[in-house]
């Protein structure tokens, strides 16, 4: 048998509503329920607004296939999920979109743009402070040498704050990488003046490039190997033990040097200057002046260099002792006598007797004849100058004259009124 099919007016348990009817009620519903934001428009809404028609005949409400969607996460009503389409579940509520990745990357980007900008501006101005700074006047209030020892820049930096140079290591160690980028050289250990007030960068200039202080030391003129090694021995910046020079091997004169020289090396200089020096001179000597060797040249000067003490009369004096030379006569210099008779060191605290006169000794030249054997000091250049160039004059004597100087004589007559001449006014005074 074929099934009946359902006729539209069969028998209900609920009495339909009509098509104008049921849209009208749902319009209502829906439209308070938008009042209230809890559901958004739906298609049924707006077919329902669309059939307002008192004069609907439909049977069956108008539904469209979308289901309407709630626009807040509320909870719905059941009657709201009864008439929700059978396509599926409800899609889940809209949510507000956040920021977008890129806005929010700008934003950092303009907040780490700024604080480079601001830290690059505080590292200039910091950098730039620091700059002028170190050309700056420093703290020293004078002149100061300080003694810039070995060790790196910690020992360099310590001695300098510790001397007044400088009063902010970092500052200072700071220049000192800083310049050193720039090819400026290492700093050099050494003793170094530093002048009053002298800026950071003054200091790196001198520690880099200045020459260290200059020690001097003299050997007077005439003075004897015994008296080179107590002046030496004396000095305070020098170091080592202080040898006894070959007597009349040195060349006195002013000899400079850095802390930390040698006494031996003192000698060794003197020694090559007297050597360089007498080898040129001796290559221009008067050839008439009788001698035959260089040192004999050295020894007659020693004694010419303590027989006078005006330079002047020096060419004077050599001549007379070449004269005597030459004629075979004894030289008679007291210089020689007191040599031998303060053992060597040339200075007598008292005067000669007759009985150093007579004193049998190698250096008494008023027993030998010529020269002695050896030099009695260390004759300068202006007394080898006069050996070498003496004065050309007959004189075979002199005496002193009571004023520092000399009467010179050619006979032993002349020499002996010089000499009464000497006591006259010995006594008179």
């Amino acid at each position: 048998m074929e099934p009946t099919p359902a006729s539209s007016s069969a028998p209900s348990d609920h009495t339909p509503l009509s098509a104008g009817d049921g849209a009208r009620a749902q319009n209502g519903d829906d439209q308070a329920a938008r009042r209230h934001g809890l559901v958004r428009p739906s298609a049924d809404t707006e077919a329902a607004s669309t059939h307002d028609g008192a004069g609907d005949d439909t049977d069956h409400p108008v539904m469209d296939e979308a289901s309407p969607q709630p626009v807040s996460g509320e909870a719905r009503s059941k009657s709201d999920w009864d008439d929700a389409s059978p396509a599926g579940p409800p899609s889940p509520p809209d949510q507000t979109r956040p920021s977008s990745p890129p806005a929010k990357r700008r934003h950092w980007r303009w907040w780490l743009g700024g604080g480079v900008a601001a830290l690059l501006a505080a590292v200039g101005g910091i950098a730039g402070y620091g700059w002028l700074t170190a050309y700056a006047d420093g703290p020293s209030e004078a002149r100061t040498i300080v003694v810039v020892p070995r060790g790196g820049l910690v020992h360099v930096t310590q001695a300098l704050r510790q001397a007044g140079i400088i009063d902010s290591p970092l500052l200072f160690r700071a220049a000192v990488e800083i310049t050193r980028w720039q090819g400026a050289g290492t700093l050099h250990a050494a003793e170094f003046e530093f002048p009053a007030h002298a800026s950071v960068m003054t200091v790196l200039h001198i520690l880099r490039t200045a020459r260290p202080v200059q020690h001097t030391i003299t050997l007077p003129e005439g003075i004897t190997a015994f008296r080179v090694a107590e002046i030496l021995s004396r000095d305070p910046v020098l170091t080592g033990d202080a040898p006894v020079p070959p007597e009349g091997s040195l060349l006195p004169q002013t000899y400079a040097f850095e802390r930390g020289a040698t006494r031996q090396q003192i000698v060794e200089r003197a020694t090559e200057a007297s050597r360089h020096w007498l080898e040129k001179a001796w290559q221009g000597r008067d050839r008439s002046i009788g001698l035959t060797s260089p040192e004999q040249a050295v020894i007659l000067a020693s004694i010419v260099e303590r027989e006078t003490a005006r330079p002047q009369e020096r060419p004077h004096v050599a001549a007379v002792f070449l004269n005597r030379l030459k004629h075979g006569m004894r030289l008679q210099a007291d210089s020689t006598l007191v040599y031998a008779a303060s053992g060597g060191s040339g200075q007598l605290e008292r005067p000669l007797s007759h009985a150093d006169l007579a004193f049998d000794e190698p250096y008494n030249t008023y027993r030998i004849h010529g020269l002695p054997p050896g030099p009695i000091g260390n004759p300068g250049q202006a007394a080898l100058e006069a050996v070498l160039h003496p004065l050309h004059s007959d004189d075979l004597y002199f005496v002193a004259d009571g004023n520092g100087g000399h009467n010179f004589a050619r006979d032993l007559g002349q020499h002996e009124a010089n000499v009464r001449k000497w006591r006259d006014g010995k006594k008179s005074r």
